[in-house]
């Protein structure tokens, strides 16, 4: 670990400012007075030649001499200039010397390397930013680039900003000599214990995995990261108010909250399915009964052409969807406190950032459309049933997913969906204020607290789950994208320091996750106690 963190101190020497180099070397110029560029140049070689480099030929070029030709002219009031050069060139004393010839192009080649290496770091730095995330395949690219450019008037006032994104981006340009230097092995681990007591003892890295999800564009990460939070549950309320914020600040019209799939959305949603859990195994039963045992409900005219058949079918299918929310509406004491607290926050937060909102369509959009509605689609999540459902009972839990989603958005049904419009108006002028009442009941009607999801199973049973399908798979992203990762940390971080050791502790984490256990891997349900 030493060995690592010389590595960096020595990596990240290397790569300080080139910017604070060249403004040092420019102060030290012109404090000599020399009336111009070419003329500083030359006053700091008279006034401060260095060793000669023992790579440096004793004799210089013609190109040199050429240069020190014309400025002995213009000394002299001759006609010929020097004319300026669009890059840093060594200048010679009038009669200079093979050796102090090579000690003013020493320095100048020196004052070049600075230019080069701070032209380099700014392109890589652009490369990255622009590498990790493709714009064309991201759906907040252009949102980005908003905050980017709002960012960049911020830098320009705040010395502190400049400092901050100095510090970061040099770290950024030496992670991959830092992970090469590390060698983190690439063979399967052996025990991802450490990794994900590393995760789930830091805040700061929990946040760094969904700006690394969000990079890496894929939600699975998120989802993993919940799962690993709602066993560390003393993390769990800090990561929802956390995303709840981060989805808000993200979002600038009230109509496309908790509409697209982000990392923060995808992390509340796994977190409504696990302490939901109780609500779904209590009530969902019931209403696949009820739905499996209706008759035909197909109101499509792609499906359905009989006009009259058609009509029947609707009245068939308004009669599951009252009797459908008439039980949703009255289930309200097997909503879970936990819950109920992601839906009170969701709502105090849009109605901070959008005081003239109506959140009911917000809640619905939530409740439904990221709970209610994926479980009902698919009983199998946590086998509600039994038996395999047939395409055509799969058709009736759809066209009710549907209808009540269109319903609780309190809209008309557009696109391929018009026909069922008449069947919506309906449902909005007969049960909207008993929707309304029930979402005011949802967000302060005192409920139980009841078990989530992971502490209805057994040690053996949550082990395989917890580690085999989420903490491995999380290591192993991380892992095979180990630079990605790391840079997410550094631009989450706020101090240098902090994002230097929180890297080495990921580095160091690796390592040790290549051991063999030294323990069985632990039962988790210790955590809820």
């Amino acid at each position: 670990m030493k060995k690592l963190s010389k590595a960096w101190g020595r990596r990240t020497n290397r790569t300080a400012s080139a910017d604070t180099q060249l403004r040092r070397a420019s102060h030290k110029l012109s404090d000599l007075g020399a009336s111009d560029e070419e003329e500083q140049r030359l006053a700091y070689v008279r006034a401060h030649g260095r060793k000669r480099s023992t790579s440096q030929p004793d004799c210089v070029d013609e190109e040199f001499m050429r240069r020190c030709d014309d400025k002995r002219l213009a000394h002299s009031g001759g006609s010929a200039s020097c004319t300026a050069s669009p890059v840093l060139s060594p200048l010679g004393t009038p009669n200079a010397s093979p050796r102090g010839s090579a000690r003013g192009t020493v320095l100048m080649s020196q004052i070049n390397n600075i230019l080069m290496r701070s032209s380099e770091a700014e392109a890589q730095w652009s490369i990255t930013r622009s590498s990790s995330l493709p714009s064309d395949k991201c759906p907040l690219a252009e949102e980005d680039d908003e905050e980017a450019e709002g960012g960049q008037e911020l830098l320009e006032d705040d010395p502190l900003q400049v400092a901050v994104a100095k510090w970061k981006q040099h770290l950024v340009i030496c992670l991959p000599n830092v992970i090469a230097d590390a060698g983190v092995p690439m063979e399967p681990p052996k025990d991802t214990t450490p990794f994900e007591e590393l995760l789930g003892s830091d805040r700061t890295l929990v946040k760094a995995m969904l700006g690394f999800s969000r990079e890496m564009q894929d939600l699975s990460i998120a989802t993993h990261l919940t799962w690993m939070i709602t066993v560390k549950k003393a993390m769990a309320s800090g990561l929802v108010s956390y995303c709840v914020e981060k989805e808000m600040s993200n979002t600038r019209e009230s109509a496309l909250l908790m509409r697209d799939e982000t990392p923060y959305i995808r992390t509340l949603s796994t977190f409504l399915d696990i302490f939901g859990y109780q609500f779904i195994k209590g009530a969902m039963p019931k209403i696949l009964k009820l739905i499996l045992a209706s008759g035909d409900i197909e109101i499509d005219p792609m499906r359905e052409p009989d006009d009259e058949k058609r009509a029947l079918n609707r009245g068939e299918l308004e009669m599951v969807i009252n009797a459908v929310l008439s039980r949703i509406f009255s289930w309200i004491n097997l909503v879970p406190s936990d819950l109920q607290g992601v839906l009170a926050s969701v709502d105090a937060a849009a109605r901070r950032k959008f005081p003239r909102m109506n959140t009911n369509v917000l809640l619905g959009s939530f409740f439904f459309l990221r709970f209610f509605n994926p479980n009902l689609v698919q009983p199998q999540k946590y086998k509600l049933l039994k038996k395999e459902l047939s395409p055509a009972d799969r058709r009736k839990l759809v066209l009710v997913s549907k209808s009540i989603q269109a319903f609780v958005n309190e809209s008309q049904p557009e696109g391929k969906e018009q026909y069922m419009e008449g069947l919506i108006n309906s449902l909005l002028r007969g049960r909207l204020d008993d929707l309304h009442v029930f979402y005011r009941r949802l967000l302060t009607e005192k409920v139980k607290k009841r078990k989530s999801y992971v502490q209805s199973l057994d040690d053996h049973k949550l082990n395989a789950i917890y580690f085999g399908e989420h903490i491995d798979p999380l290591y192993m992203l991380c892992r095979d994208n180990l630079e990605t990762f790391l840079t997410s940390v550094i631009r989450t971080t706020d101090e240098e320091q902090q994002a230097i050791d929180l890297c080495q502790g990921v580095l160091k984490v690796f390592a040790l996750c290549m051991e063999e256990p030294k323990l069985k891997k632990r039962g988790c349900n210790d955590a809820f106690l």
